[in-house]
Parts: C-alpha cells; sequence; structure tokens
C-alpha cells in the first residue's frame, strides 16, 4: 500500500534552523528576488540595523559568516525513476563598501526564485521554502505529492502527525487545532494561495474526534485557468492547436505574469504572417513584444532618425511617414514620399503599367507588407528602414543611412 506522504519522493529542508534574524533576512532576500529577478541585493548598514536585532556578542560580520554556512538539502524523483539530490547555498559571497552590503545569492537558490521555468519551480521549492517551519512545509509536501487540489481526502489524526513529525505532541485536539492546524492552514493560504477547509471524523456514538477531511482548493490555480481561457477567447479562431496553445499560455501567465502573456499575444495578433501557432510560440517563448524589433536594429548603420510613438490607426502611422520621408535629410526618398502621397489611390494601375518602376520596392514594402503584418522593411543603395506598427503601444520608425 503506497504511503500519504514519503519524503523519497520530494524533499526540501534547511541543513540547520534558521535563527529569527536569519530568517528576517532569508524572506527579504526572497521577496527582493520575486520583485526585482536580481541575482544581488544591497542593503545599508543602517538598514540591516533596523531589520535585525543583534547582541552585544555578535555583529553584522559575524552575522553574514555565520548565516553563509547555512545550506539547503533537497531531493526528488523525477519520472518516478530518476532520483535527484544535492545542496546549495543560499548566499555565495557579500563584501561591505561603505557600510554597504552587497550580498550574491547563489546561482542554485536564485533559480528557486526568479522568473525561469525549472525544476525546481516544478516541485515547488519556491514555495516550500517560504514556511516558517518544517511542519507547514511537511502538510504542503502532503497536499502536493496526494494530488488532491480541489478535491478532498480523508486521513486520520495519527497518520496526520506522523506526516506533521508531532506525533507525541498534542494529545487534545483541541491544542492540535489551536497551536498547529489552524496556523498551518492560514500559512499555506498566505504563500501558496491554496484554501483547506476541514470536517471533524468522529467515532460513531462517540465524541471522540479520530480523523479529518480535508478539502483543498487551489485558488492560484484556478485563477490561472481563468486567466488562460480569458486570454484564449482572443485567439479561438487564429489557432489550430487549442490544446497545445492553452497549456503554453497558461504555463506563462504562471512564470511571467499576465501582463507579459497579454501583450506579446496581442502582438502575435499584428504581426504573425504564415502559420499562427508558431509565431505565438515564438512570440510568448522569446519575448517578441520586447525584444524582436530590438534585435533587428542595424548598429553596422548610422541611424539618423528614430520614431516611437503611439498612433491611433495604421493610417495615422502612413500619414506620419509621408512627413518624415519630405526631409531633405532622405534624399531620393523624398521624391518617393512625395509621389506616394499624391497618387496613392491609383498607385496599383500605375504599377501594373510600369510607369513607376523606380518605386516599386519601396511601394512593395511600405504597402503590401506594412498593410499585411504591420511591418516592414525597406533598402536600397541608401538607406535602410524599419517600420513596425504595434496598435495601442509604441510603434517604431527607424531610419538608417549606409556609409
Amino acid at each position: 500500500m503506497k504511503k500519504i506522504f514519503d519524503k523519497e519522493d520530494i524533499f526540501i529542508s534547511f541543513n540547520k534552523k534558521l535563527s529569527s534574524n536569519e530568517n528576517i533576512i532569508f524572506k527579504r532576500i526572497v521577496k527582493h528576488i520575486l520583485l526585482n529577478n536580481t541575482p544581488y541585493m544591497e542593503l545599508s548598514e543602517n538598514e540591516l540595523n533596523k531589520l535585525i536585532k543583534l547582541d552585544q556578542n555578535n555583529n553584522l560580520k559575524n552575522f553574514f559568516e555565520n548565516f553563509m554556512k547555512k545550506k539547503i538539502l533537497y531531493s526528488y524523483n523525477k519520472l518516478d525513476y530518476i532520483k535527484y539530490e544535492g545542496m546549495f547555498y543560499i548566499i555565495s559571497s557579500y563584501r561591505i563598501i561603505n557600510q554597504k552590503y552587497y550580498i550574491t545569492f547563489s546561482e542554485d537558490f536564485y533559480k528557486i526564485f526568479n522568473k525561469e521555468s525549472n525544476d525546481f519551480k516544478i516541485y515547488k521549492f519556491n514555495l516550500l521554502l517560504q514556511f516558517n517551519d518544517s511542519t507547514s512545509r511537511n502538510f504542503f509536501m502532503m497536499l502536493t505529492q496526494k494530488n488532491i487540489l480541489n478535491n478532498f481526502i480523508d486521513i486520520s489524526l495519527t497518520e496526520l502527525k506522523k506526516i506533521l513529525e508531532i506525533e507525541k505532541n498534542y494529545s487534545r485536539f483541541y491544542d492540535f487545532e489551536k497551536y498547529i492546524l489552524l496556523p498551518v492552514i492560514k500559512e499555506i493560504k498566505d504563500i501558496s494561495n491554496i484554501e483547506i477547509e476541514y470536517e471533524k471524523i468522529k467515532i460513531s456514538n462517540n465524541r471522540k474526534i479520530i480523523g479529518l477531511r480535508l478539502y483543498v482548493k487551489d485558488r492560484l490555480n484556478m485563477q490561472l485557468d481563468t486567466q488562460a481561457e480569458k486570454l484564449m477567447e482572443d485567439i479561438e479562431s487564429l489557432i489550430s492547436n487549442r490544446h497545445g496553445a492553452y497549456e503554453l499560455i497558461r504555463k506563462y501567465i504562471q512564470t511571467k505574469g499576465l501582463d507579459y502573456v497579454k501583450k506579446n499575444i496581442y502582438y502575435s495578433k499584428l504581426h504573425y504572417s504564415g502559420k499562427f501557432d508558431t509565431f505565438l510560440v515564438e512570440s510568448i517563448k522569446y519575448d517578441y513584444f520586447n525584444k524582436r524589433f530590438k534585435e533587428k536594429i542595424q548598429n553596422k548603420y548610422n541611424l539618423i532618425f528614430s520614431y516611437e510613438k503611439k498612433f491611433k490607426n495604421l493610417k495615422n502611422l502612413k500619414e506620419s511617414i509621408f512627413e518624415i520621408l519630405q526631409n531633405s535629410r532622405f534624399l531620393h526618398l523624398s521624391n518617393i514620399a512625395s509621389i506616394l502621397e499624391d497618387t496613392f489611390g491609383i498607385i496599383d494601375d500605375r504599377y501594373q503599367t510600369g510607369l513607376l518602376k523606380e518605386f516599386v520596392p519601396f511601394y512593395n514594402e511600405f504597402t503590401h507588407n506594412l498593410d499585411k503584418s504591420n511591418e516592414c522593411r525597406y533598402e536600397d543603395d541608401v538607406f535602410l528602414i524599419f517600420i513596425e506598427f504595434n496598435g495601442i503601444y509604441d510603434s517604431y520608425i527607424y531610419i538608417y543611412k549606409k556609409y
């Protein structure tokens, strides 16, 4: 019979219990990584003295030297047959410059809380390490291993106390409920957004409580499902693999945030050509919203004009381009701009008769590609032009002159 909880499946703990001061700094480090996503932190001596209280036989240098000895031990079974185990330190180094402490986190510790996806997050180490003690940590690991989120489980008090490693304590249920069960439930909700309700299981015709029925609701997962479904509504008609798109969107909402995914979906709808699914995967994975245009920038040429602005619509952007190209700096393109502006409505007919051959390359880029995918790239012997229309966000017009 499979055990309800087995530390051989997943385990994480500190080699030594953190002191109250160490726990304060630990929580400050975790909060910093979650908010700033950087592998280091700066704290002045004054800030540290306000955060922690050291006795007269201790000082900040001694504190950090002792804190650096604290390490995290872990193990987990992947795919039921590959066992991983190891250890890492919380901080790898610190230095003091003019009474300011510069603290660098160890690489593996940083990976647990940063925004990238990895095994540590899959096995919820980022949540487990935020619990104050092993009691809450063990309770949460039990919920994870039993996969009872949004479900329920019946468990005896004997088994539950064994899992929480308090078999010999709290013989009265009142004490167990007050000092263990209720505080643990509150801490799990605060850290993981998981809500737990319970019913007492009693012996028939007896008031003695022998177990609990635990009802577990993962509010975070329910929220992720709702957010992912809402975003799917906007692209339902464009995708061919709904399940794949949904799982991708849900995963990146959890790891990168809702705003990140919304912007990259919006960008994909504006700029895809060919298969939408492929472009969507690339956009979300590589953050096309923030990076794709910047990666096109040609540093080998001389940037002579750049314009970043929100335009009401594509027509408004085109009108702005006409005005920009009238500038004498753009030499032969000035002529193209005036002809395009004056004859835009009949240029297709002229193109067919060959009357505007010298303007055809620019016309093809400016009209066909810009209308099709809200972006274009024009290049001739003198100029290189990048244009990207981004709807409700900043659009880009960059003009380079070749050396």
